[in-house]
Formats: structure tokens, C-alpha cells, sequence
């Protein structure tokens, strides 16, 4: 019977396990049994003492997770993996404190403490080096999703204003060919039927009008807000508070001057708008944006003026919305007293609005307007 003899065995580790090479090749394992402190081993193969049954029975210094082994064979050697119980550096392989002959160490795998630190710090380096580079994609991709949202609100303004702009500039363009098709083929006899025909559509456009100034508190355009909201509350007290109440004034040719005075400014201003939210704008709606107003802001603001003061005379007449202070003592405040407080406050109003218009006429064209306009476009 042939005598089981002692394979020649590398041993290396780590701080979590040991790795155990016996040096067989071509071998054909019988037996590897691993317990906690123990592994046993039978195999035949070429080994230091030839083509022989070769053994081993080693018990560790330390427990192993034997559950955990995990065993190659190659055409050279048997290597075997075993996880340590506790993760720490063992200062010898067995439990006996004499070193076997046939046991050798594996320098060409050993790590020791040094290394593993330095493997540990690499590790810990590499760690540190994708979390940066993690939050840097992080941050790169909240950029991203940030400016998509910016371009998406830009989207929706940007659409958002242009049907608005379009909506009214299509509603004025109309009242404004609606009045000139009537006069031309009615003359005179048109003018008492226009109010009727027209008042619903300018009323509509007039109280979305009040849209604008809320636009400029949201930011949403670049303008400012006293003025749009003067405009919109001026034209509603002219409209559903003078005009509207008497038809005698709706029957009266200042109605069908005031129409056609707001809806030529209004025929200019939304186009303008609409192109300009577009990215477009092209230089003779640029020069009529600022010019057409000249004669026209007066014009509406003076017939504006005039139907104010009628009106007051009419109210003075019926005594319609007195406001009575019967609680004070038995007196009534007439409406007129308050149309005609508007006048002043309308006057004052106008001024201011034609000023604003001016300033921003000469900020874009100079007091000369010729010079300034070609020195804006080489600027441009």
C-alpha cells in the first residue's frame, strides 16, 4: 500500500483570508473536508516526490467561515480560498508553533498590514474620487433639468403672450375696418348705429386688456406697471361708466372718434408686441410704436375728456349714483362730482402718460429722431 505523503504548500493573506496553493499538478482530489480550525486534504498527482497520493491535515491558529471556502484546480496546482472568522492578520498559519517543511510562503500574494493600508487608502481615494465626480454629475444634471425648465416657462410665456398679442391685435384690426367699411358705405348715417354693432367686442378686449398690467407685475414683460393699469382703468371709467349709461353719448360721433383712436393705437401696439416676443422687428413698426401715438394719445385722451364732461351734465340731470350720506345728514354727493374730480386726475394722467411716451421715443430715436434712429441701428 502506498504511503500518503505531504504536497508542498504556499500559504499568503489578507486581512479577510487565506489562500493556500498546493503545488500538484495534474491532480484529482479524493477529499477536502473544512471545519472551523481544520481542513484535510487527499489527492493524487505529480507532485515534489513524483506521481504519488499526497495529503494534507492542517489545523489553523484561527477560525475560518468554512462555508466559505472556495477551491480551483488547474493543470499546475490546487489553489484554495478560506475566509477568516475576524478580519485581522494572522502572525502564523497553524496551531503548531513548529513550521512544517513542506509549508512555504507565498510572497508573490502576501499582503501585509502596509499594503493593505495602502490598498485601504486607494480604495478610500477611488471612493472619494466617484462621489466627487458623482455630485459633479449630480450638479451638472440639475443645471440641465434646470435650464430645460427655464426653456420650457420661456416656451410657455412666450406662447402664452403671442396668442394673447394676436387675439386683440385680430379684435381692433376688425373693429377698425368694421367702422371704416360702415362710414364708407353709410356715411354719417353709420355713426348712431356703430356703438350698437361694435360696444360687446370693444368691452371684451378692454377688460382683458386688464391682463397687461398684471403681465408686468409677474415679469412675464418688460414694462412697467402704472402705466398699462392707468390705461385699462381710463378706458373701462370711459367706457362702461360714461359712454354706456347714456345713449345719448352712444349715438354721438366722439364715441366713433374714441373707437377709431384706440383701435389705430392698438392696431400698431400688439403686432409690434407680437413680433417683438417672436424675436422680430422689423424698423417701420418699430418707428410707428413710437410715433403713432403722437397723434393719437391726445385725440383719445381729449374725447375722452369731452364725453366725461357731458356725461357729468347728464348725471346732474337724472341725479343717477348719488352716493346719500342720509346717516351724516340729508345730503347726496352727485356722480358728476366725481366725473369731474376725474377729469383733473385724467388730465394729470395724460400728461404723465404722454410724458412716458415721449421719454421712451427719445430713448430709442434722440430728440432729432433721424440721427438718433440711425446710431441705434448701427448699434444694433
Amino acid at each position: 500500500m502506498a504511503v500518503a505523503l505531504n504536497p508542498l504548500v504556499k500559504w499568503a493573506q489578507d486581512r479577510n483570508e487565506l489562500f493556500l496553493t498546493v503545488e500538484l499538478s495534474d491532480a484529482v482530489i479524493k477529499n477536502l473536508d473544512v471545519e472551523e480550525k481544520t481542513l484535510k486534504f487527499q489527492g493524487h498527482g505529480n507532485g515534489a516526490q513524483g506521481e504519488n497520493m499526497y495529503k494534507l491535515d492542517l489545523t489553523f491558529r484561527e477560525e475560518i467561515v468554512s462555508k466559505l471556502t472556495r477551491y480551483k484546480t488547474s493543470a499546475r496546482c490546487v489553489t484554495i480560498a478560506l475566509r477568516k472568522k475576524d478580519s485581522k492578520y494572522w502572525d502564523r498559519l497553524l496551531a503548531d508553533d513548529r513550521k512544517p517543511g513542506w509549508l512555504r510562503i507565498d510572497f508573490d500574494r502576501w499582503r501585509g498590514e502596509d499594503d493593505s493600508e495602502d490598498e485601504r487608502l486607494e480604495e478610500e481615494i477611488t471612493k472619494i474620487s466617484v462621489e466627487h465626480r458623482n455630485k459633479q454629475m449630480e450638479a451638472q444634471l440639475e443645471d440641465h433639468v434646470r435650464e430645460a425648465e427655464e426653456e420650457v416657462k420661456e416656451l410657455v410665456v412666450k406662447g402664452y403672450l403671442c396668442i394673447y398679442n394676436v387675439v386683440q391685435g385680430l379684435i381692433f384690426f376688425y373693429i377698425t375696418l368694421s367702422i371704416l367699411m360702415k362710414l364708407l358705405l353709410n356715411g354719417a348715417d353709420a355713426v348712431p348705429r356703430i356703438y350698437d354693432d361694435l360696444s360687446d367686442l370693444v368691452a371684451t378686449s378692454q377688460i382683458a386688456a386688464f391682463i397687461e398690467p398684471v403681465n408686468a407685475a409677474f415679469k412675464l414683460v418688460h414694462t412697467g406697471v402704472f402705466a398699462p393699469l392707468m390705461q385699462c382703468f381710463g378706458r373701462f371709467i370711459a367706457l362702461f361708466l360714461v359712454v354706456t349709461p347714456h345713449e345719448q353719448l352712444q349715438k354721438s360721433i366722439l364715441v366713433v372718434v374714441l373707437f377709431v383712436a384706440w383701435s389705430l393705437i392698438e392696431n400698431v401696439r400688439y403686432p409690434f408686441y407680437f413680433l417683438q416676443t417672436i424675436g422680430y422687428r422689423p424698423k417701420w413698426l418699430l418707428w410707428l410704436r413710437y410715433t403713432a401715438w403722437i397723434p393719437l394719445y391726445p385725440l383719445g385722451i381729449i374725447t375722452e375728456g369731452i364725453l366725461i364732461y357731458q356725461a357729468a351734465s347728464l348725471f346732474d340731470a337724472t341725479n343717477r349714483w348719488s352716493l346719500s350720506l342720509n346717516f351724516i345728514a340729508d345730503i347726496s354727493i352727485p356722480f358728476s362730482f366725481f366725473l369731474r374730480l376725474y377729469l383733473i386726475i385724467l388730465a394729470v394722467g395724460g400728461c404723465y402718460l404722454l410724458k412716458h411716451m415721449w421719454s421712451l421715443r427719445v430713448k430709442k430715436y434722440g430728440r432729432t429722431g433721424r440721427y438718433k434712429a440711425k446710431k441705434t441701428i448701427k448699434k444694433e
